[in-house]
């Protein structure tokens, strides 16, 4: 006999969320970060000053209370203005179908008066305060999985509106795979050419590549047709 039969359920959650390198910092007009990219999400939100990032050869310039998004392995640099004290963290979920979604639909900048930015301020404001208050317990590890969790869902309800706006974002994607298939074919091609044999790995192949980027099977090879095109 089932006894659930007409039970009405709730989907299973088991997915893990990463929230780490937060930091807050003032910093002068020397302050200069070397080219860099990261395999998790970047959020920068600006208290003071000015900030300025540059990705994909475009520079962007941030002020006070502007937050600008970096998705995974996407190259950038910042620099401070002639002052800037910014709060700055890192995110990544395991969740392939949701961080598709995140990188396709949502654009870096968000200036202050932006929706996006008006319905997270409250959310990056909390989780900054924790820095202030020294003391990091169950309680406070509990806020930070609340606060930003709050924010993942105005990123996922923001995202929905912006699906079909992502073609830099493919061209993008395109290139770091094409890179990490370069890079693949040449190292094997020069082993064989110093030893005179090829190497004991497997071909390089383009599902390899969509791993290495951390995206789904279906957006990477969505990426790799739109750039053949």
């Amino acid at each position: 006999m089932d006894f659930l039969k007409h039970a009405k359920r709730l989907p299973v959650l088991d997915w893990n969320l990463t929230f780490f390198g937060a930091h807050e910092q003032k910093v002068g007009p020397e302050w200069v970060v070397p080219i860099e990219k990261h395999y998790a999400f970047e959020c920068i939100f600006v208290l003071e000053g000015h900030e300025y990032v540059k990705i994909q050869d475009k520079t962007y310039t941030l002020s006070a209370g502007d937050f600008f998004l970096i998705p995974p392995e996407f190259p950038h640099q910042v620099w401070a203005g002639q002052i800037l004290k910014y709060f700055c963290f890192h995110f990544d979920l395991d969740d392939p179908n949701l961080k598709v979604q995140l990188i396709q639909g949502i654009s870096y900048y968000h200036p202050c008066n932006s929706e996006l930015c008006k319905k997270i301020t409250p959310h990056l404001t909390k989780l900054d305060s924790l820095i202030k208050d020294g003391s990091f317990d169950f309680n406070t590890k509990m806020i930070i999985q609340i606060e930003l969790s709050k924010m993942l869902q105005s990123f996922y309800q923001s995202a929905m509106k912006h699906t079909h706006d992502a073609s830099s974002t493919h061209v993008e994607y395109s290139r770091i795979m094409a890179d990490y298939m370069k890079s693949r074919l040449t190292n094997q091609v020069l082993s064989y050419i110093k030893n005179g044999y090829a190497p004991v790995e497997k071909p390089v192949e383009v599902d390899d590549a969509i791993r290495k980027v951390g995206l789904s099977n279906g957006y990477g090879f969505r990426s790799c047709l739109k750039s053949l095109k």
